[in-house]
């Protein structure tokens, strides 16, 4: 069974991720990336829950979802288009969440992406986890390479030609259980974290709804945080960005 067989419903998914979506359904939202016909690119989509969630909240959207894990032939389903090998084509609107922290060569891989995938004025939502000193069993189990700080990601969007437009800080209140977790580990009172172990969420209920009502709320002060430019830290950084390439006369 491939990636994208069976994927979650939407009542089992980590309330993480749905924390995660809402947020960025939201910053696109603002900044006028909803309800318009745009060319979008999901790097790193997984089974592609964020893309359909995002189509449906936007039906004019043409999206390609593209991950080296799904199986070689391409795929229409749920009007996306699955594709394991990297497209040709350029967007408008390039998703980049949680992914640039699995590449080892981060700077080239987001560099040629602009340079070959993007339009110039394209928008780019990004998003990394943060502080390299979280760095976790957690971390290892799904093929992390690094954590990043604020100013070395937004040092790396830059560097590719990137035009930061808002920025900041996300899931501020999962950074000292973070930070617990890691103090336990560092004196051995961790084991080793399977990646499955490391993205399941097993909880009854009224416990998820608890869950899920925190990080809403997380998420809202990340929004008042980010609209008045306070650097506000969190276990995850985020940033929308611009492609600054000009267009060829």
């Amino acid at each position: 069974m491939d990636l994208l067989d069976a994927p979650l419903p939407d009542d089992a998914r980590h309330p993480w991720e749905k924390a995660r979506y809402g947020f960025f359904s939201d910053v696109l939202a603002r900044h006028g990336h909803r309800g318009a016909a745009k060319r979008v690119l999901d790097v790193g989509s997984g089974d592609g829950w964020f893309a359909r969630n995002l189509l449906r909240a936007s039906p004019g959207m043409d999206i390609t979802c593209w991950d080296v894990n799904y199986p070689e032939a391409a795929r229409e389903a749920d009007g996306i288009h699955y594709r394991r090998e990297k497209p040709t084509s350029r967007f408008d609107l390039l998703l980049m969440l949680d992914v640039l922290e699995h590449v080892e060569d981060d700077r080239g891989f987001l560099t040629d992406l602009v340079t070959t995938n993007l339009e110039a004025g394209a928008t780019v939502l990004f998003s990394v986890p943060a502080w390299q000193s979280m760095f976790s069993e957690h971390d290892r189990a799904l093929h992390h390479f690094r954590r990043y700080s604020p100013s070395q990601a937004s040092s790396v969007l830059e560097g590719a030609g990137l035009r930061i437009v808002e920025k900041g800080g996300l899931f501020h209140s999962l950074l000292l259980p973070r930070a617990v977790a890691c103090g336990l580990e560092r004196l051995g009172r961790g084991g080793p974290v399977s990646a499955s172990e490391s993205s399941a969420w097993h909880a009854p209920k009224w416990v998820t709804s608890v869950v899920d009502g925190a990080l809403a709320i997380d998420g809202r002060v990340s929004r008042f945080a980010s609209k008045r430019g306070l650097a506000m830290p969190g276990l995850s950084f985020w940033a929308l960005a611009v492609n600054g390439a000009v267009k060829a006369s």
